[in-house]
């Protein structure tokens, strides 16, 4: 049997032991909730991220047609670093790619008439291009 001063002790370390586990439960579901916010502030987030892309690469296009008409190496530089700075979703890094290809491509000695028609099949794959 325990003496009084060690049943005392016991219980005390067994209050300390419940308080503990009470307080890691609701440090857990406190956590839980942040991160169920912040992943509807990043989709939030990225909704805006893609309508800024579009945003920006729509007034890029007019530049960029631009060159391909009269092929400028310093143009076409320009034109790559712009695209290059943009922050881009993946849900459109296909079209970001091909961009960037086609501006290396005219670079190379691409005509401009198969930039130009290359540039058509982007942008009819991207209604928003229009």
């Amino acid at each position: 049997m325990l003496n009084k001063k060690g049943g005392t002790i016991f219980y005390l370390l067994f209050i300390i032991a419940a308080i503990l586990i009470v307080g890691l439960i609701i440090f857990y579901y406190s956590q839980k909730d942040d991160v169920g916010d912040n992943m509807a502030e990043t989709q939030v987030d990225l909704t805006q991220l893609a309508e800024n892309y579009k945003n920006k690469v729509k007034d890029i296009m007019p530049a960029y047609k631009e060159a391909i008409e009269g092929i400028n190496q310093e143009k076409l530089e320009e034109l790559r670093v712009q695209l290059l700075s943009l922050k881009m979703p993946s849900e459109f890094k296909d079209l970001h790619v091909e961009l960037i290809l086609l501006l290396d491509k005219l670079e190379q000695n691409y005509s401009s008439e198969e930039a130009q028609k290359k540039l058509e099949e982007i942008i009819s794959q991207y209604n928003w291009l229009k």
